[in-house]
């Protein structure tokens, strides 16, 4: 199902570490100079978040919030340039983003007026449930709407 992006927030960053949450802040300039070095991401932040969460905790906090920030300004720049950001965003039925927000910011890089999105009913999903669906959808190699018929999760839009 096609949604029009202005529907849609654009999800704010935070680095974390030890705890901490710091705002980060970037814009199209940076993804543009991002994409001009070819300083590419294919690790997907729900995919990889545990290796992702080891490397920032490794180093001291000034250090974690520059590489944190540079990994999401490098991964939206990635899927905007590879085209990534055409596979579907998941959605609540409320337009809340469980899944896609580097492909979101990555839409609006390239001034897409539209998204494609799979939506399902809003329900409190536990960490553990949400990796779950994460997993399933690494398992399918990306395709969500596989992910969600595995789970036995309705769709209530596509």
């Amino acid at each position: 199902m096609k949604i029009p992006i202005a529907k849609l927030q654009l999800v704010p960053y935070n680095a974390v570490h030890k705890g901490k949450s710091t705002p980060v802040e970037f814009g199209f300039a940076d993804i543009d100079e991002a994409i001009m070095n070819k300083e590419w991401e294919f690790r997907s932040f729900q995919g990889c978040f545990r290796e992702l969460q080891t490397e920032w905790e490794s180093v001291d906090e000034d250090t974690s919030i520059v590489l944190q920030k540079k990994y999401h300004i490098n991964r939206i720049a990635t899927i905007a340039d590879k085209g990534i950001w055409r596979k579907p965003l998941l959605l609540y039925n409320d337009y809340t983003i469980l899944d896609g927000g580097h492909r979101l910011w990555a839409c609006h890089y390239l001034k897409n007026c539209e998204v494609d999105a799979i939506v399902i009913e809003k329900y409190s999903l536990t960490d553990s449930e949400k990796e779950t669906i994460w997993e399933t959808i690494r398992k399918c190699r990306g395709d969500v709407k596989c992910a969600l018929v595995q789970l036995r999760i309705e769709i209530i839009r596509e």
